[in-house]
């Protein structure tokens, strides 16, 4: 699971250079990714989320994109980061334009 992890963080960075300087840490079992100190994605299970600004939470919830989520103290927590289906890969610019928002702000 984590070469699956690291191939999608490797994938981001490649897919989203415009936004700059792409860092990953370990948080929650899977990895954050950041820009400037701003926590714009999460890779978990080999599949990445991002974190959803109100201008596009709207997007996800239209798509049912699948909320991240893991088990705590055995209890069920969702996150406000939606999974990044294989058409938004193929949309660079879509992909992108999610993600200004939170990374400008």
């Amino acid at each position: 699971m984590k070469d699956s992890c690291y191939a999608k963080i490797y994938k981001t960075r490649s897919c989203l250079a415009p936004l700059g300087d792409i860092q990953h840490k370990a948080l929650f079992g899977g990895y954050s990714l950041a820009v400037q100190d701003t926590v714009f994605a999460m890779v978990a299970k080999g599949e990445l989320y991002l974190r959803a600004s109100e201008e596009c939470v709207e997007y996800f919830r239209k798509r049912q994109a699948p909320a991240l989520a893991f088990t705590r103290h055995g209890r069920d927590v969702c996150l406000n980061y939606y999974k990044v289906d294989e058409a938004l890969w193929q949309d660079e610019k879509q992909l992108l334009s999610l993600l200004l928002p939170t990374v400008q702000n």
